[in-house]
């Protein structure tokens, strides 16, 4: 059998014999129908990309595409990017937290040094407190008077030879203020052996007999230590009388306008002083067995005119014969003998 010579551009034929079905022939002579395979499948060969397929695209899906175009990355390829940017870009630090962790720092690094030095103290203590080298070895005692320096140190508890840091200055000071001729003390510690204490003494301004007994006063007749012979001061006796006790207030400076007043006495000679409503200050000058009394309205006024008073009466030598001067609203009473 002849058999013809395919000519190019044919479509070939199948030459194995099988049975064709009706419609074969039709069938291979018409176009191949595309076939949907699904999203993500392979297209089939000789068609062309899927971008080029669809060219019904709205104008954004359009613009979408043109700018990946020109961006040249697709939108997995930028996601990847962008997720590599979250992993690796590295997170700015909070201010707040920042702040709170140096506060942190900061109160640690104080905990610990004062923790040190706080050792550092308690070592130091218990070597101080039983170190020979802070042994008691000096102690001195200034401004006292009637209190000897063997009393003020017997009261403070000190004694040579006991650790310095041992003395509570605070109840040596208490102990030493229960003596009544001390008004106020002072206590120092010198390291690293050595304390000083200074005393200020109350200063007796008269005698006073209470309850049989003759006592030191004060200014303000606050009773100090009864009078004895190892602390003697000669001094003029207080007798409150009936409404005497009113004029206390002044009877501080009262005694030091006499002393500078110009009178032809000291203080020394006056051996008894009287306060009382009726006759006011009345003074006994021992010497010249004379009574001077002063009203207490405007004694000031009252005091001057006496001091002339008396003056007057010494250079006319006849203050011997006067018993009794009196002074009051700046006018002068002198009282002689009979």
């Amino acid at each position: 059998m002849a058999m013809k010579q395919q000519r190019q551009g044919d479509i070939p034929r199948n030459t194995h014999n099988t049975p064709r079905q009706s419609g074969q022939a039709d069938n291979a002579q018409a176009p191949r129908k595309r076939r949907f395979l699904g999203f993500g499948a392979a297209a089939p060969k000789n068609e062309p990309p899927r971008e080029l397929k669809n060219t019904r695209r709205s104008g954004s899906a359009a613009g979408k595409t043109s700018a990946q175009k020109k961006d040249g990355r697709s939108d997995t390829a930028k996601r990847r990017s962008q997720t590599q940017d979250a992993v690796y870009t590295p997170r700015r630090a909070d201010p707040a937290a920042r702040h709170k962790a140096n506060v942190a720092a900061a109160i640690l690094g104080s905990a610990l040094c004062a923790a040190g030095l706080v050792f550092a103290i308690y070592s130091f203590s218990r070597w101080a407190m039983t170190s020979d080298y802070f042994a008691l070895k000096e102690i001195s005692v200034t401004g006292n008077t009637h209190v000897s320096d063997e009393e003020v140190v017997r009261l403070a508890g000190l004694e040579p030879g006991r650790n310095i840091f041992s003395v509570s200055l605070a109840e040596a000071k208490r102990r030493i203020m229960t003596n009544h001729w001390v008004a106020a003390v002072t206590i120092d510690r010198t390291l690293p052996s050595r304390v000083s204490i200074g005393i200020t003494e109350r200063e007796p301004k008269f005698w006073v007999l209470r309850d049989h007994t003759l006592y030191y006063i004060d200014k303000d007749a606050n009773l100090i230590a009864p009078l004895e012979s190892d602390n003697f001061v000669s001094l003029p006796a207080l007798e409150i009388g009936p409404g005497g006790e009113n004029m206390l207030a002044d009877l501080d400076a009262f005694m030091e306008k006499v002393r500078t007043a110009k009178l032809p006495f000291d203080l020394g000679q006056i051996s008894k002083l009287r306060l009382s409503a009726a006759n006011g200050f009345e003074l006994y000058w021992e010497k010249r067995r004379l009574v001077l009394s002063l009203a207490v309205e405007d004694w000031e006024k009252n005091l001057a005119a006496l001091a002339s008073a008396i003056t007057d009466l010494e250079k006319k030598k006849e203050i011997g014969a006067v018993r009794e001067i009196s002074a009051a609203d700046g006018k002068v009473w002198v009282q002689r003998d009979q």
